[in-house]
């Protein structure tokens, strides 16, 4: 996991491993593989028109993106969760550790309940 969130071009995001590393990873090349295979049934069908053709092929791009997208996030959430408990090990009874949340950052106004409205259902005034 370290390798492949490195960054060949900057020593300060690089973290040698125990294990070589080779150009492919097996697991990786079977998703493509699969992948590949779907995009070539999708060529080889027959449609009965050609927007359907159209649909099935972006469908399929669409489809690869967000998959590749999904590993990349869930990458990320393991490191992110690995970090999280490195870091919760290393306190101190003189230390805190304070987590915002992306949900934390952006709370929607109407989801907030106003000053006047919380008193108003106390019955205060």
């Amino acid at each position: 996991m370290s390798y492949a969130l490195s960054d060949p071009s900057d020593s300060c995001f690089q973290q040698k491993c125990q294990h070589t590393h080779g150009d492919h990873c097996f697991q990786c090349e079977e998703l493509g593989t699969v992948l590949d295979d779907i995009e070539e049934a999708v060529e080889e069908a027959s449609f009965h028109m050609k927007n359907d053709h159209d649909k099935a092929t972006y469908l399929l791009k669409h489809s690869r993106d967000i998959i590749h997208a999904w590993k990349a996030h869930q990458l990320h959430t393991v490191r992110q969760d690995q970090s999280k408990l490195k870091i919760l090990k290393e306190l101190d009874s003189g230390s805190v550790f304070i987590a915002q949340d992306w949900a934390m950052k952006f709370l929607m106004r109407k989801y907030r309940e106003s000053q006047s409205d919380l008193l108003g259902k106390c019955g205060i005034s």
